[in-house]
């Protein structure tokens, strides 16, 4: 599982699926039945809090999901 604190919770609409995103720059996908992770997501990230992730939202029919977070020193905003 995660190593740090969750920030957002997200079910699809299904209930198939429970998608986690943490303070460990982070997003799980799992399995609500077995409690068993079905898939991890690690984007860029840097030392402290570069690549953290802060924000998330999940669409209504649970197919797509934007994540975004602290820049990584170097790169372009926006």
């Amino acid at each position: 599982g995660h190593t740090a604190f969750v920030g957002k919770v997200f079910f699809t609409p299904k209930g198939d699926r429970v998608i986690t995103v943490g303070e460990d720059k982070a997003v799980r996908i799992w399995d609500p039945v077995t409690n068993e992770t079905v898939k991890t997501i690690r984007f860029p990230a840097g030392p402290g809090r570069e690549g953290s992730l802060l924000a998330a939202a999940l669409s209504r029919n649970g197919k797509l999901m934007a994540v975004a977070g602290e820049p990584l020193k170097g790169t372009p905003k926006g």
